[in-house]
Formats: C-alpha cells, structure tokens, sequence
C-alpha cells in the first residue's frame, strides 16, 4: 500500500498542529518519525487512519493510502479500509482490552481477506516467542493487568502484526521494554513487515531504534516533516547498564540509612504468576532509589506492594520505623496521604471527562504553585482550563500525571517508568523534577530501564523472578491475578 501525504494542515483552537505536511512512504517500506513531545506526530498516524481527534480540523491538505483517502471515507467503507491496518498505541494498557486473555485478544485480529481465518495457538505461541515471551510460563492465559508494561506493550505490538496489515503504525514500539527485548522487538517488526509487504510508519524518540528499524527517517518539529540528522530532543536508551543479572540493593550509606521507606524480605507476584526474590532495601528521604530489572521481573508489582495496591508474598514494609499494613484499605489516612505515584499508563491515569485544571486543583495546591510546577514541567502554555486529557499529546499527559504527583508535596513519591515514552527534552524535564523532589525530602521510589535515570540514582535496588515460584498468593490462596487500576496519581494523597 503506497502512502502519499500531501500539504495536510490541521488545526487546533491554539494554533497550527500539522502545517503542510508531505510525506511519502512506498509499499512495504518501514518509516521512522520522530520528533519532540507535541509535535503532532500521533496526530499525524491517527490522520493517516482517518480519525482526527476533538477539537482538530483538517484545513489542507490530501492523504491517499492505496488509492483511497481515508479521512472521506465512513461507515462500512471505513470499516473496510481499517481491517486493512494496524494500529499499536503508545499506552498499550489503555488500548488493550483488560478483561480479555491474551489469546483471545490476538484470535480476534482477522486478516483483512475474504474467509480468513483466526490465528491458532501455535501462530500465537510463534509470534510471542518472536517478541520475547515465548519463556513466559501460561502468557496466553493472561490478561492485560497481569502483565508488566514492557510485556503489554509487546503484546500489543504483537496484536498489530498478527493479521498481517497492509498499513502497520507502531507509537513507541520500544518504550517500557527492556534492552535486551529491544532487539527482539526490532527483529520481529522487521519480519513481520517482510512477510506481509506492510507499509510501515513506527513513531519512536529513541534514533538507535530508528536507525536498526526503519528504511528511512524523518523528523517531524513545530508541524512540519524535515529529513536529516535526529534532533535534540530525540534519545537513546542502548547504553542501559547491565543490571540484569543482579538480584541485590545497592549497600546503604550510613549518612542516609535512617528513615525512609524500608523493605525486609519482600517478595511480591500474583496467584499462578511469577515470584520475585526477596529484597532489603531501604529508599531514604531525601534521595531517589530506582528498581531495575528485566521487562516482567516484578517492578510494577514491587511498586503496587509499596503502595498498598497488593499484599506482598512475605516480607514486610515500614515508613520511618513504623510498619505499614500490606493493604491500602488497613493503613490510615494519615499514611495514605504520605503517598502519591505516577503510573506508566497516563492515559489509564487521567479521567478523559475531567479539564487538566481540575485533576490538578484536587491535589490542593495553590494557583501560583501549580502554574509554576507546570511552567517546570513545559506546559505553561496550555490552556489547562479548556483541555482535557484527551487533547493532549502522550508525553504532555504523562507530564500531566509528573505535576499532579508532585503537587501533592508527598512524602514517598512511587514513579513506574516516568520517562518510558518521552523524548529527550521532556524526559530531562521529569528527572529534573523528581530530583527537586527528593532535594527537598521525599523518598523518590522509581521502576526504570532508563539510563539516565538509573545515573541519577542514589542507590538501585535490582528484581528478578523466583524459579519455579507459582504459589498460593498472600492475599487468598488460589484467587485470580489482580488487574490494577492506575487511578489518579495524587490518589494516595487525598486518602
């Protein structure tokens, strides 16, 4: 399917989103777009899908996808036109449907033929095993709460290749994942283009995955498509430390090892799901320890076992000396109000009825000071007031979730990959941020594969998967994994 864009202007109340935009990618070519937070880029993938969202309008422009301009067409004929791509979001959890298995959310993608039939568990046991799950014990019996970031998101890069498209777009293929399943990623999307001529459009901040992926690379700034050398704002995640391997804390400095959020023995999983084994660590006030390990070694659920979300296997959890109950409901509103966390999931965080404004004045915070964390953040200019959610870009509303957890002005700030999806300017912005955060006394708890973050660390408490851990879970013997909602990240604050 050739893709030709041609002048394609799209405009918001505030300004300019798309401003003549051309682009032409051939059949079966793999195009990488990168580009900074804001910069219309998944304003530009859902254009070439048709869909232009609320508050937006074409006023130029054309776009041709095998002949057919997708933004004219409606009802069963854009139906039609749609079973003949793909699109993988950047949040997968939020795209994902999470009371499905994972089998049965990749047996619903139906090759765009007539007659064809439903992937088999032996196509999708092949293709998982391609993206780096194959060793993943009951994977398909799964729902998308009972996998970790980096593995939902490889599921739904999965879910966008099985049926073979002929038009394939991948926001942020990478984000979340662990080095070592990058390269499977990469291999996998390269394959499956191969196999189904899939013209291919993969919107990325990291120019190394950019550079293994695509056939051609450009640069989307201020709504205008550049060929050349990446930009600044754009990142690299290839230079991660190797951490994999390590299963112990980091040794406390006696300067810093009184007080703070402390774990003894803890180990964290879910009934018929992975153990981890068990960590001591202690996460002082003041400094910022972030968790590492491979993608579905029990980050997430580390952090959900801090915060009260899900009681942990064994091991226990105390704040300052005094111990927490292993349930949120058991722990006073006192304790409760010391919390606040930034999901990795922005779009599953923010209510999409709720103005930005207001999901920032439920934290309680003054004006003055919201309209400084947002200027620190670089959101000063939206009209938070008006926008919802909905209208903003990832990265603006993953810095969305950064403002409302920091106004809170918590005690433990709990961070599940903060920067995953951010380019490089963005993403210095938020490690700015917590740093302040811990400078002025917080104890800055963070899951990270980001390198940069991982620098910026006191001390790194690293995970990994018990073998051949399946028990009974401490919540109920024999109950069902949990699917955890992100709620709202100053949640903890407000009790």
């Amino acid at each position: 399917m050739d893709v030709i864009v041609s002048g394609l202007t799209v405009s918001a109340r505030t300004g300019t989103v798309l401003d003549g935009v051309d682009l032409r990618m051939d059949a079966g070519e793999i195009t990488a777009l990168l580009g900074g937070s804001g910069t219309g880029k998944t304003t530009l993938a859902h254009a070439l899908l048709g869909h232009i969202p609320r508050g937006l309008t074409v006023t130029a422009g054309d776009i041709s996808c095998g002949g057919t301009n997708p933004l004219k067409l409606s009802g069963r004929k854009r139906r039609t036109f749609l079973r003949r791509a793909a699109y993988v979001d950047q949040d997968p959890g939020a795209a994902l449907p999470p009371t499905m298995s994972v089998r049965d959310i990749l047996r619903q993608r139906r090759a765009s033929g007539a007659g064809s039939a439903r992937p088999g568990d032996d196509r999708i046991r092949e293709l998982l095993s391609d993206m780096g799950l194959g060793d993943t014990a009951e994977i398909l019996d799964r729902t998308p709460g009972q996998l970790s970031g980096g593995q939902r998101r490889r599921v739904g890069v999965a879910a966008g290749i099985v049926s073979g498209p002929e038009l394939l777009i991948v926001d942020e293929p990478t984000a979340g994942v662990d080095t070592a399943s990058v390269a499977d990623v990469i291999d996998t999307i390269r394959r499956a283009v191969a196999r189904t001529g899939a013209t291919s459009l993969i919107i990325t901040h990291d120019t190394e995955v950019a550079a293994a992926l695509a056939d051609r690379t450009v640069h989307l700034e201020r709504g205008i498509i550049r060929v050349g050398p990446a930009s600044p704002a754009t990142t690299s995640t290839r230079d991660l430390p190797n951490l994999m391997d390590q299963t112990t804390t980091a040794t406390d400095s006696p300067a810093t090892a009184h007080g703070g959020l402390r774990a003894a023995g803890l180990s964290v999983g879910w009934a018929g799901g992975p153990v981890t084994v068990p960590v001591d660590f202690t996460a002082p006030h003041g400094c910022i320890t972030v968790i590492s390990g491979p993608s579905g070694s029990g980050k997430s659920t580390l952090l959900r076992t801090l915060l009260g979300l899900l009681p942990p296997r064994s091991g226990s959890v105390d704040l300052d000396g005094t111990p927490l109950a292993p349930v949120l409901r058991r722990r006073p509103r006192s304790v409760r109000r010391c919390f606040a966390w930034i999901p990795q999931e922005a779009e599953l965080a923010l209510n999409p009825s709720v103005p930005v404004a207001r999901a920032l004045r439920v934290t309680g915070a003054p004006r003055a000071e919201i309209d400084a964390v947002l200027a620190m953040l670089d959101l000063g200019d939206v009209d938070v007031a008006r926008v919802k959610p909905g209208d903003l870009s990832g990265g603006m509303r993953q810095r969305v979730c950064v403002a409302a957890a920091l106004l809170a002005r918590p005690d433990v700030l709990v961070a599940d990959e903060p920067t995953s999806a951010l380019d490089g300017a963005s993403a210095e912005l938020v490690l700015t941020a917590l740093r302040r955060c811990g400078e002025r006394g917080a104890c800055v708890v963070s899951a990270s594969h980001d390198p940069k973050l991982l620098e910026l660390a006191d001390r790194v408490v690293c995970v990994a998967p018990a073998t051949g851990s399946h028990g009974p879970s401490a919540a109920s013997p024999g109950s069902p994994a949990p699917s955890w909602p992100s709620g709202h990240p100053s949640g903890f604050r407000r009790g």
